[in-house]
């Protein structure tokens, strides 16, 4: 990897803040408790009853990112075509948290904030500028979390509103104040933005501890999709079968409805969400057993590390179910028809009888709008399939060495998912991504991957992730804080893609407070699959696919919270 000026500045940011802390470890911080870990455990607390049982809690927070990336190839930036590498300041969250209870059995929550704004991207949303013209800037703030909880015992509770609260595995429900790695890794989050908003779902969730089983089953009402997100989703109709004219008016449909027939993916049997399934509810559920000690769950996030305060270990699985969530486009009959009033050339013709998917064909763009819908609806039909994702897991928290300066810990975590999006669903996906656009003239997108810093993340298929993590005894550094190094390793075997990968990452977390104030700086090189082929008949977009190269990340956050 060259050493760019950018990587030079890094090197010597890093350097300067070394030193600073050097300087600040001079003075008897430790004796005033600065180094020595968090006193800000419960944030701020305005209690309302004598008893202390009717309070309201607020608690705040900001994630800051500097980073060096090696972009994706064919990668455009505010309109600079083949950015080959950048360096960015970033908001990856800003937000605000405010918790209470009216009584013992009564608790509300609530969470506004920001997330992944850059110089180039607004995060939430773009904004208008008062030159009339949307840009990155004036990030889009919203409610996160809004919901209610009603404790009948132990055993139960219930609440209901936009939640956190998910199934499938602990990684569904990481806290973002606590992670041992830089973030938490995407793959929990199995619906990000698709069709919940930012791992939020508008449902009704139980929870509960029955002796030292943990559940948490949730029923949501996943957000709609818009159509022209997802082409043209509903089983033909006899009426459009037969070609009934004019299709973009029929009832019900816009006048996109004709492009959407034909829009991507230019394949059979590639899987997306369906927009029609807006009366099927999500289903999900996690439970976990506590051989150790018992963790709190009061709220729905799940602690990264305990920072050794805890002896911690337990085993958990989960799953995510919804109806009727994906649908795919697959061939009506074995024997391609050409129907009456199309008309066809002989190559045309031989592609179609090969198996090609219609839209594919040479000149297909060419034919009458009428030919080409009347070709689709003779050979193409679409299924609707059920989304289906499980997980095991298992986190440990392994305090060492005596209580105090001396007090060491080992933390690990590890999950396998199974991933059923339906045949052939990958999703790539970037953090705080960079890119404004896949492609812009001069600038083409040279691999399956996209633009930007974005990587296959989802898919149908398998994940099994580990990270691991060691607490460096106090003692060792003389009040300048505490280091924790860590790693992190995920294997992807994803159906479409014709080669699964193996991503390691890692970094180290500087505490100054233990997690109320900490420095991290992370290292990783994701992988660059090349793009999709349509030179196998009857498989657009399917082929191709494999690891030809990496690029790397130098990430440093600032992370704050009271």
């Amino acid at each position: 990897m060259r050493c760019t000026p950018t990587a030079k500045f890094l090197r010597v940011l890093t350097l300067l803040l070394l030193l600073t802390g050097a300087g600040l470890s001079a003075r008897p911080a430790a004796a005033q408790g600065f180094w020595a870990g968090s006193n800000y455990k419960n944030g701020l607390r305005l209690y309302l009853s004598k008893d202390s049982t009717s309070f309201i809690r607020l608690l705040m927070w900001s994630q800051i990112w500097t980073r060096w990336q090696e972009q994706n190839p064919g990668t455009s930036i505010a309109g600079n075509n083949n950015v080959n590498q950048t360096w960015d300041v970033g908001i990856r969250r800003s937000r605000i948290l405010m918790h209470g209870q009216l009584t013992p059995r009564l608790l509300v929550f609530w969470i506004i904030g920001a997330n992944n704004q850059t110089f180039n991207t607004g995060g939430g949303g773009l904004q208008t500028g008062p030159d009339g013209v949307t840009d990155g800037k004036r990030q889009s703030v919203f409610v996160h979390d809004a919901w209610t909880e009603f404790k009948v015992s132990r055993a139960f509770s219930i609440g209901t509103g936009l939640v956190t609260w998910s199934g499938l595995s602990r990684l569904s429900n990481t806290a973002t104040l606590n992670f041992m790695t830089l973030d938490s890794p995407l793959y929990g989050w199995a619906l990000l933005d698709a069709n919940d908003q930012f791992a939020r779902t508008l449902g009704v969730y139980a929870k509960g501890e029955i002796g030292k089983l943990n559940y948490r089953a949730v029923l949501s009402k996943p957000f709609s999709i818009p159509e022209a997100a997802t082409g043209w989703t509903t089983p033909y109709t006899d009426a459009q079968r037969a070609g009934a004219a004019p299709m973009t008016t029929l009832p019900g449909r816009g006048a996109g409805w004709a492009a959407g027939l034909t829009a991507l993916p230019n394949a059979y049997n590639v899987a997306q969400f369906n927009s029609r399934a807006f009366n099927q509810p999500l289903y999900q559920l996690y439970t976990n057993y506590d051989f150790l000690e018992q963790e709190s769950q009061t709220l729905p996030f799940m602690v990264g590390t305990y920072l050794g305060t805890k002896k911690v270990f337990n085993i958990g699985a989960g799953f995510m179910i919804q109806p009727d969530a994906m649908w795919y486009r697959s061939r009506r009959s074995a024997t391609p028809i050409i129907p009456a009033g199309v008309t066809l050339n002989a190559q045309q013709t031989s592609e179609l009888n090969a198996g090609r998917y219609p839209a594919a064909i040479a000149g297909f763009g060419g034919l009458p709008e009428i030919q080409r819908i009347r070709l689709q609806q003779a050979n193409v039909d679409t299924t609707r399939v059920t989304m289906k994702h499980f997980s095991v897991d298992s986190f440990l928290e392994l305090p060492m060495g005596p209580a105090g300066e001396q007090r060491s810990s080992l933390t690990a975590y590890a999950v396998h998912y199974w991933f059923d999006y339906g045949p052939n669903y990958v999703r790539n996906a970037g953090t705080m991504n960079l890119a404004s656009a896949p492609t812009s003239p001069g600038s083409q997108s040279l691999a399956f991957n996209g633009a930007g810093n974005a990587y296959p993340t989802w898919g149908s298929g398998r994940v099994f992730h580990l990270q691991t993590g060691y607490l460096c005894p106090r003692a060792w550094t003389r009040g300048f804080g505490q280091f924790q190094p860590y790693v992190s390793y995920s294997r992807t075997d994803f159906n479409r893609l014709n080669q699964g990968d193996n991503l390691v990452e890692g970094g180290v977390n500087w505490l100054l407070a233990g997690h109320n104030a900490k420095i991290t700086m992370h290292y990783r090189a994701r992988p660059i699959y090349s793009a999709a082929t349509n030179q196998v008949l009857g498989q657009e977009g399917l082929g191709g696919m494999q690891v030809t190269g990496r690029r790397s990340e130098v990430i440093t956050q600032f992370f704050i919270f009271f």
